[in-house]
């Protein structure tokens, strides 16, 4: 669904546009795709993309031929060109507007110190920073409009 969503208001081309080459592209794509469903760092998304997704088959592109620099080159110029990316994704978008409303947010774990028994959001489960002796709780942010700060149960 995230793959189609980006081709559908032609992602790949905003990225060409803002400056991006075709190579770059691919790996921003795959890249934006993979940490939507799979957030974790650039070691562990190229594990992913090679072995536990389907989405070089649907790209039709070979990950093994990636490395971690390509992911790390390619975020870099996510970063790098922002600007005219929201530009693009605001033109793509605009006929949208009317419609739907579009949200961007950000999901992370946080460990809770102590024992944590009385927040009922607090849970044990997997965490990047690997502690499994401490429970989880969930912080998810979303920028205005409208802006949301909540906290939710951990992962199990």
């Amino acid at each position: 669904m995230v793959l189609k969503a980006m081709e559908e208001i032609g992602f790949s081309g905003i990225l060409e546009k803002s400056g991006f080459g075709r190579g770059v592209s691919v790996a921003a794509v795959a890249q934006t795709v993979a940490r939507t469903i799979f957030p974790a760092g650039e070691r562990s998304t190229l594990r992913w993309l090679r072995e536990s997704s389907v989405l070089g088959t649907l790209m039709n592109v070979n990950f093994d031929s990636f490395n971690e620099m390509t992911l790390h080159r390619a975020a870099d110029g996510l970063g790098e060109r922002k600007d005219a990316i929201w530009d693009g994704l605001r033109a793509a978008l605009s006929p949208l507007r009317e419609r739907r409303a579009v949200y961007l947010f950000d999901l992370t774990d946080f460990y809770l110190e102590g024992q944590a028994a009385g927040n009922p959001k607090a849970r044990r489960g997997r965490g990047k920073e690997k502690r499994n002796d401490c429970r989880l709780a969930t912080l998810a942010v979303s920028p205005p409009p409208p802006s949301v700060l909540d906290v939710l149960p951990g992962p199990d």
